[in-house]
């Protein structure tokens, strides 16, 4: 049997009237929608209809659906704040784009990109294609807003296209330092070791986003394990024939590593980002000063269905 509901807001007698009168529903099909007794829903459209006139009813309505329009709106901005404040300290997970097949880049998080075959590449927000994106755009004529939202993405176009540069480096370098081919899986033959390169590449994202030099001074880390050699905990030379050749390796990989950051323009990748972090800020800063109106000019065609 439905329930009698406890006592209902005005809001709900609204939302019942717009139904009824709206949808063609009825006050029983009401009920049963929201589980409540059919009288409930009765007596809230009547007393609704006692506090005014159905003119009065749908602009309270269209009122309720503006405001309700406007909140989400804002929430929209604050939810694309935080992925520009986000960004301002970008993750510096390693790409393993250039180790994959088909060229897929995995970065920044919250840009699309997307290569061309001239090697250019186009940065579009992660947020760009929804439909409340475009209303944004429709409700804020904010020249300062737009222009820092373009460069941000010229920004993430650019730190991408260095991004690419500096991993393919490091694969070449590699390659021509041991004069083997860097392979991404297991192989008997000799080979260089793609998960090696990685490790070195997330230490040149690291030294770039720090300043630190983690990446001349990695050296250290580059030791035998058996007839492997290693960066870290990551293989990076595999199959050599012998104890010796595996040495005399190791070591040639020791020298030429220090002068590697020089060779990658690691100054080039940290100024790139620190190019791209401004910029995500810009942006920040813009979407920040909306929310702080709490209301956004101007109209869009969701505000335009309402007021009809």
């Amino acid at each position: 049997m439905a329930k009698r509901g406890p006592r209902a807001t005005k809001a709900q007698w609204k939302e019942w009237w717009r139904l009824t009168n709206d949808e063609g529903m009825t006050a029983p099909q009401v009920a049963r929608k929201y589980k409540l007794d059919t009288r409930t829903v009765k007596r809230g459209i009547r007393q609704l209809g006692a506090a005014g006139d159905d003119h009065q009813v749908r602009i309270e309505l269209k009122k309720d659906g503006l405001a309700k329009h406007m909140k989400e709106l804002l929430a929209f901005v604050g939810k694309a704040r935080k992925l520009a404040d986000r960004e301002t300290v970008p993750d510096l997970t390693p790409l393993r784009a250039v180790f994959q097949p088909k060229g897929k880049w995995l970065r920044p998080p919250d840009m699309k990109l997307t290569w061309q075959a001239d090697r250019s590449v186009s940065a579009m927000l992660s947020v760009e294609d929804t439909l409340e994106w475009a209303m944004l755009r429709s409700h804020v004529k904010t020249a300062s807003l737009w222009a820092a939202i373009e460069g941000w993405k010229r920004s993430a176009e650019k730190l991408a296209g260095v991004e690419r540069s500096t991993a393919e480096g490091i694969i070449g370098w590699l390659e021509k330092v041991t004069g083997l081919t860097a392979l991404a899986g297991d192989s008997p033959e000799p080979h260089a070791s793609l998960s090696g390169a990685d490790e070195l590449y997330a230490r040149a994202l690291s030294d770039a986003a720090t300043g630190d030099h983690r990446l001349g001074n990695s050296e250290e880390l580059v030791k035998l394990d058996g007839p492997v050699i290693m960066v870290a905990s990551h293989a990076l030379v595999v199959g050599l024939e012998d104890a010796a050749s595996a040495d005399a390796m190791m070591k040639k990989l020791r020298s030429e590593m220090r002068t590697l950051p020089a060779k990658l323009k690691v100054d080039r990748l940290s100024a790139a980002l620190k190019e791209y972090r401004a910029a995500a800020g810009e942006v920040a800063t813009e979407l920040g000063y909306l929310l702080a109106s709490h209301y956004l000019a101007g109209t869009c065609r969701g505000c335009k269905v309402l007021a009809t």
